[in-house]
């Protein structure tokens, strides 16, 4: 369901109909910006940053996140991954180069029940703060 702030209607006599959207044009915008975002935080930026009817805008991604999948992420695992890349890195050395840095996400891995690619995760949702992921409607996780 839509909200009412997000509800346009015309009205004739007692008579109240839904307007229906014409130009999918600004739905794709909406949609697209859901496909490339990682959190549920990016795909509402991005939508902000979206130039037209902040409505309709606003009523497309309200029909998108309600759709959409979220991932909650569990903070405590998230801390123990850091942590344990920490670890790897801080007694390896710091990593100057991209090969040095994959050993230590490796190092982390055999150390975890966790994967390589779930340590990086970790690592960068620990400095961007979020704490949801999102897989948009019909598309594939991010």
């Amino acid at each position: 369901m839509i909200p009412l702030d997000y509800l346009r209607v015309t009205r004739r006599g007692k008579e109240i109909k839904p307007v229906y959207l014409s130009d999918v044009s600004a739905a794709a915008e909406v949609l697209e910006a859901a496909r490339g975002a990682k959190t549920l935080g990016d795909f509402r930026k991005a939508v902000e940053a979206l130039r037209g009817d902040r409505k309709l805008l606003g009523g497309l991604a309200r029909l998108v996140e309600q759709l959409m999948e979220v991932e909650e992420v569990d903070s405590r695992l998230v801390a123990r991954v850091r942590l344990e890349v920490f670890k790897a890195s801080s007694a390896a050395g710091f990593p100057l180069t991209p090969e040095e840095r994959e050993k230590i996400f490796e190092a982390a891995a055999a150390q975890g029940a966790h994967g390589r690619r779930r340590g990086e995760e970790a690592v960068h949702e620990g400095v961007r703060g979020e704490q949801s992921r999102v897989e948009a409607a019909g598309g594939r996780p991010r």
